[in-house]
């Protein structure tokens, strides 16, 4: 029975590995990815996009991401592209009409809290502001993951994955939400609020605070915040926490 256990796991782990494509290390986008610090091992293929560290995604086709540097405040984090600093004041953010209105997948009133949580943090230059669907100059995208043309739905046990700021300053344009996560399980509203907070944080430049424990690529430590901190919304591994 033993050894049956461990042929079918070991079975199940191979077939999961396999899902992945190999890795062009000739590809521009995957040459980026490790050119920010991060390593090999943190990144998976996943045929559109990468899916870096779990929840950050580099889309292939994104090509503006390979824009040369802005005159950013580069100096902010040397492994972290933070965006720049004409932009902190004015990212706006739109809700897309594939997030219902109504039921358990509505994200709405979480999106807008997540919103006045970054908006509340003292001394900070950040502002961001929701616009409607009619306004054609957006930041950042909130969508359903069922509704990107051309791109894989996001695992099961994902609940959210969010793109990195472009080169030339710009925030990361889409959060995905799942809104089927975890064999379409029941989201609280304080979890939906600290996933939107964490993932809006990666599109403006934020790592993963425990990147450590979590054996990822290293990442140089904001200058004067601590090392690590269990409060921390960064956190990674925490999309069930509220």
């Amino acid at each position: 029975m033993v050894l049956a256990c461990f042929y079918f796991t070991s079975c199940n782990d191979q077939k999961l590995e396999s899902s992945f494509n190999a890795i062009d290390e000739n590809d521009p986008v995957f040459k980026r990815i490790i050119s920010l610090g991060f390593t090999k091992s943190d990144v998976q293929d996943l045929g559109q996009y990468y899916l870096v560290e779990g929840d950050i995604t580099f889309s292939k086709s994104s090509l503006q991401n390979l824009q040369p540097t802005s005159n950013g405040r580069s100096d902010q984090a040397s492994r972290n592209e933070l965006i720049s600093f004409d932009r902190q004041p004015t990212v706006s953010i739109r809700i897309d009409n594939s997030m219902p209105l109504t039921g358990v997948d509505n994200w709405r009133a979480e999106i807008q809290q997540a919103i006045n949580d970054w908006n509340s943090v003292g001394d900070s230059r950040i502002n961001m502001v929701l616009v409607d669907q009619a306004t054609t100059q957006t930041s950042i995208t909130i969508i359903s993951d069922n509704a990107v043309p051309n791109e894989s739905l996001l695992r099961d046990d994902v609940v959210a994955v969010a793109e990195f700021p472009f080169i030339d300053g710009r925030p990361g344009f889409r959060v995905r939400v799942n809104l089927d996560f975890n064999s379409n399980r029941t989201v609280t509203t304080g979890q939906k609020r600290r996933n939107i907070v964490h993932e809006l944080g990666h599109c403006i430049g934020f790592r993963h605070t425990n990147w450590n424990s979590l054996n990822e690529s290293s990442a140089n430590t904001i200058p004067g915040t601590p090392q690590s901190d269990n409060a921390s919304v960064m956190n990674g591994g925490t999309a069930l926490n509220e």
